[in-house]
Parts: structure tokens; sequence; C-alpha cells
């Protein structure tokens, strides 16, 4: 094609055969990967794309060219997950909302507002002139960044793994550690040693050195001593080499100041870990002052093994609290305990001499700190301490989640692989009992930051609290309830929603797209994360019909007046005879209620004895579950005690195995 304006041919006929991986020459560096040709579309879409070129000029046709490119190789990723796309017919808008908002492994990137707008434009010109107005094209609008504030709060599988690798790493810490004190012990102080059997080769071990090292930081009295000083101790003369004998192991100065104490990569990994249990600030993490007596206390009953800790947080003023065990490794106050058994003669080197410290004016916050490391490369033989403004991913923790997103891609290909051949195994047998497929890996968002923990800890307990404020305030520290109610409305509300939002649209438009609509499976989908396939829609319908047929709610129970339900049953019902009461499991609670049906009132009481496992007492005595709960417990003796706990039996293996999931919104007005 000739741009009208300039006279200058621009290039079209990749679309139908394909462009290679790689391009050399003008824009190569710029070049984003191949694709594969698409003929039938590109046929399709060629009459609007020779419309829009009349008043175009030669750069509006590159960014044309360049924005199907990308639409080009965002198909080629889909179909590596979903189906065949092949012509115009094939393009819905779902595929417009994965091309925005690509999931965390996929194959394709999000498009910029121009290449979108540009295909957007081109698809709806070719289908009004190809279809007419017959089949409506409505893609979604292209996000605006600046309504959105910041990234989404990793979802719970991400927060799972993130925190799985940290307690990895803190392990692999702990066990260098022990490794360490281990090859001292046994190791022998080559000090003692004449200068030849030293370098005789072979004759010396990595414990031998461990060994030496500390003896040569009692003898000198100085805990990070430096090459040199190593040296003189040794009776070398000073030099910037290893000892010939240290050499030859392949060991260097930081390989054994590790085994003794931590470094600025451990400092990272432990203090994420003990935001990720508190729900910290990265600012209050690093101001924990181990000088406070009353940094950590026993709280409640010893026999609990429960512990306060406290630090002060500057932004309230005021001072913070966090509970966990005693005698967990990985909860914050054995990650404290442990960085002071190994950091405590570098606290004592800056009480002697603040000048070995790297930042020398903050040496009385470095003495009350447990977050001080071993100087390496330019801050050798220097102390170095955690800063409080540490909000950025580290190096350390960076390189970590790429190593495991590359090891997370190569099992999740090899589990793909796996899956396909259980897959056509459960076809070929259907009479055999079907093998459970394989669970993905779950990858973790580079993007991640230490602050991200404290969002995902508010997730948590707003979640797990039964959304409730209170808990929340507590756990994040804030002093005032208002300062609570703006972190949820700014941060959690709005991305949990958005992320949810995103969800149910996708959801809607794939049901939408198959001609069906039930809110029951789009909520299947959405929360619990279950893909009803045709024979479990069969079953609900299935079930649908019997309890319309019997005219029994989903508890068990008969209503006399459906259309009438009392207020504090249902408070949003006009109670007019228009509207049928929306609230089937609060029938155990209600005066114009019937019990009929046992197998279903007993998983009804299955599911209330599981809520109040999950939610504070408090929380539990002033709802209105605990009255329903003694209701139905009331209205179950009128059927044999043997017949009940069948009923029982059946209901909790349900939920242990997880074919049912309990209702978080169950029972909630």
């Amino acid at each position: 094609m000739v741009a009208p304006k300039q006279g200058q041919p621009v290039d079209f006929s990749e679309l139908w055969v394909g462009a290679s991986a790689q391009r050399t020459g003008r824009g190569g560096q710029f070049w984003n990967g191949g694709f594969a040709g698409r003929p039938v579309l590109a046929d399709q879409l060629w009459p609007a794309i020779k419309l829009g070129a009349v008043s175009r000029g030669y750069s509006a046709l590159h960014i044309c060219l360049g924005g199907l490119r990308e639409f080009w190789r965002f198909l080629d990723g889909y179909e590596q997950r979903f189906g065949a796309v092949q012509s115009l017919a094939d393009i819905d808008e779902v595929k417009g909302l994965l091309w925005l908002h690509p999931p965390d492994d996929g194959d394709w990137k999000a498009p910029t507002l121009s290449y979108y707008s540009q295909c957007r434009f081109i698809l709806q010109q070719a289908l009004a002139l190809t279809s007419g107005k017959d089949r409506l094209f409505v893609w979604p609008p292209y996000p605006d960044r600046n309504y959105t504030v910041g990234k989404d709060v990793p979802d719970q599988a991400q927060s799972r793994a993130a925190l799985t690798l940290l307690k990895r790493e803190a392990q692999a810490i702990y066990a260098r550690w022990r490794r360490a004190d281990a090859l001292a012990a046994e190791g022998r102080n080559l000090m003692q040693l004449p200068r030849k059997r030293r370098n005789s080769f072979g004759t010396v071990t990595e414990a031998d050195v461990h060994a030496t090292y500390r003896a040569v930081i009692v003898q000198t009295g100085d805990p990070l001593p430096t090459i040199s000083g190593i040296r003189v101790a040794l009776g070398l003369r000073p030099h910037h080499n290893l000892p010939f004998f240290w050499a030859c192991l392949g060991l260097t100065l930081m390989d054994i100041q590790l085994g003794l104490y931590p470094s600025m990569d451990d400092l990272q990994c432990l203090s994420q870990l003990f935001m990720a249990r508190s729900g910290w600030n990265p600012s209050t993490v690093a101001a924990l002052n181990i000088s406070n007596p009353n940094w950590a206390v026993s709280h409640g009953d010893p026999a609990h093994d429960l512990w306060m800790i406290e630090s002060w947080k500057e932004r309230s003023r005021d001072w913070q609290q966090t509970i966990c065990r005693g005698r967990m490794t990985t909860a914050p106050l054995q990650i404290v305990r442990a960085l002071l058994g190994r950091t405590e003669a570098l606290r004592s080197l800056l009480s002697i001499d603040a000048s070995r410290a790297k930042d020398c004016t903050n040496v009385e916050r470095a003495l009350c700190s447990p977050w001080l490391a071993a100087g390496q490369k330019n801050c050798t033989g220097l102390v170095v301490a955690l800063g409080t403004d540490e909000t950025r991913p580290s190096v350390y923790w960076r390189r970590c989640v790429r190593q495991h997103n590359e090891e997370a891609r190569a099992m999740n290909a090899a589990i793909d692989r796996d899956n396909a051949i259980i897959a056509a195994n459960n076809a070929t047998r259907p009479e055999a009992s079907p093998r459970t497929l394989l669970v993905r890996r779950t990858l973790i968002p580079e993007s991640m930051t230490p602050s991200d923990w404290r969002d995902i800890y508010a997730n948590f307990v707003f979640v797990e609290s039964r959304y409730s404020w209170v808990m929340v305030q507590w756990a994040l520290g804030h002093k005032h309830l208002t300062s609570t109610r703006h972190y949820l409305r700014s941060k959690l509300w709005r991305r949990f929603s958005e992320k949810k939002l995103l969800d149910v649209q996708v959801t809607m438009f794939d049901e939408l797209r198959h001609g069906r609509l039930d809110l029951v499976v789009v909520r299947a989908r959405v929360e619990l994360g279950v893909d009803p396939s045709d024979d479990d829609r069969a079953r609900l319908d299935a079930h649908r019909q019997v309890i319309h047929a019997r005219e029994l709610t989903s508890s068990g129970y008969q209503c006399q007046r459906p259309f009438h339900p009392p207020q504090e049953i249902d408070p949003g019902n006009p109670s007019d005879g228009t509207m049928r009461c929306r609230r089937g499991e609060r029938c155990p609670g209600c005066p114009q209620a019937y019990a009929v049906d046992s197998f279903a009132m007993v998983k009804r009481l299955v599911e209330l004895e599981r809520i109040r496992c999950q939610v504070s007492m408090v929380i539990w005595i002033e709802s209105q579950l605990a009255g329903d709960l003694d209701m139905l417990q009331h209205d179950l003796r009128q059927w044999p005690e043997e017949e009940v706990a069948r009923h029982r039996r059946y209901w909790e293996a349900e939920f242990e195995s997880g074919r049912r999931v309990l209702d978080p919104w169950s029972g909630h007005n």
C-alpha cells in the first residue's frame, strides 16, 4: 500500500504470510518477535484497512501496521492456550479483554493505547462492511492508567508462592550458618601449624579455613578482619591476596564471612519474611529497637507459646504490636533472635569504633538494631544496617523471583505435557477411576515490593475476619478507624474490586459467547475457581428442578410465605409479593420456615460449624449465625440420630475433600 500523502509504500503482506522471529536492518532492534500469517482474517480486514488509509500519512499507516502486528502476536499466544482463531467471526469481546490484561505467564504483552485503538477501529469497520449492523461488536475501553492507583495486590496463590520462597530462602540461611559452625568446630587452627604444613596442597580443608578465620577474630579482636589483617595474624606480609592455602580451595573472604554473619541479601530476605508475618511497614520493621526491654514479651498463658513484639511506628507516632509463635523458626521472634546471636559482635565493634559503620550518622540506631550485616565488595570491613526506606525490591529479591519463575515455567511445561497424557488416558478408559490432573506452579509478580506484604496481610485479615474493620485497624497499627477506612477505600477495596470486576467481565463474556448466563456458574468460576463441566451444569439443573418441585430452600426448609419474608431475614425485599425471599440460608432462624429435608439441613449445619471455626468469638456471637445454629440443632432433633449422623459424615467428607466449598457470603446481611 502507498501512503496517499507522501507516496511512500507500506508493506502489509506479512499479515498474510507471517514474519520471522528476528529481523535485521532498519527497525531490527525494536522487533518484538515473529508471528504466523492469517490469510483469511487479513482478507476480511483489508477493505477496512484501505478505507482508513485514504486520509492517512506514512507514519499513521506504520502505526496501523504495528498495531496489527501486535494483535497477530497476541492471537498466536491465545491459540496456544485456548483455541484457533482463523476469521473475523472468531474475534469477540473476551479477546479484547485478554489482550489488554494478559495473565502473568502469558505469551503476549498488553498493547499501547495507539495500537489498541487502531485495531479496535479496523475490526469495527471490517464488521460493519461485512456484517452490516447485524452483529454488535464492542471492545472494552483502554484502561485509564491515571485512574488506576498502583498495581494489583498479589492474589492468594501468588502470595503463598512468595511466602514459600521466602521461607525456603530463610531456611537456607539458617542451614548455611549451622554448616559453617559445624565446620569451624571440627577444623584446625592453622595459626598453630608450621608454615610449610599450611601450604601443603591437599592438607588444608574448608573446615580449617572456617576455624582459622574465627581464631583470627579472637586473636585480633576485630570481628571483620581484612585480608591483610588475616595475613599478618598468620605471620605473612600484608597483601591484598588471600593466603595460598585459602585460595587453593576456591574460597573467598566473603564465603567465610557468610558462614558467621548475615549479608544484606539475608537481611532483605528475613525482613520481608518479618513483614509477611506481621503486616508492618518496612520502616517499622527497620526501626525495631532491641535495647527496649519490652521489644518481645510473652503474651497470655506461656503454654500457648505466644509472644508480642512491638516497634515504634514513626508515621503514627505510636507503638505497633504483632503476635507470633515463639518456637516457629520463620516467625518474627525467632528471626530476630537468630540475628541477635549473629550480629552481637558487629554491635560491639560499632560501640568501640563508630568509624567502622558504613553510615556514621546512624551509629546510635545501628547499635539498637538487629538488622546488621557484614559489608561486602566496596564495604569490606564495615558494618552495614538495613535502611528505614527499603520500599523498592532489592536486586536479591528480583533475582530470586526470576529464578523461581523460570523454574516454574519449565515445570509447568512438563506438567502440561503430563496432563495431556492423563486427559487422553482418562478419555480412553471411562470405566476406570479418572486420574487427577497435576497442579501447575504459580508465578510470582516481578513487580512485587516489600511494602506489598502489608497489603497482602491486610487483605488476609480483612477476609478471614469476615470483613471486620476493627481487626484490620489493629493488624495495621492504625491509631484511628478513619485511617483504616481510608486505607481500605484507597488501596484494598479498589485493587480487589478492579481485579474481581475484570474476572467477572471475562467470565460473563465467555458465558454469553456460548449462549448462556447462569449467575451461579459465574460465581463458581470467579470466586471459587471452579469451571463446571456440562455434566455439572446438568446436575445443577436437575437439582433445581427437584428443589422447585418441592418448593424447598437451599437449607432444606419450606417457606410459608416466600414472597413476604421478615425484614430481619431479607432486608432488601419489598415484601409486597413481587420478589421471592433471597436468603434461603437464613431459614433456620425464620419464624415462617418449616423443617422438611434433613439432608440439606445437615449441610447447612456443617457450614455454620465451619464458619464458627474461622471467625473470632466476638464476631460469631454478635452475628445472626449463632442463633441460626442453635435453631438448626433443635430442629434436627426431629429426625433419628443415626440418620443425622450419616448425613453429617457425608457432608464433612465433601468439605474435607474440596468437592464442596464453603460459601464465604452465607448468612451475612
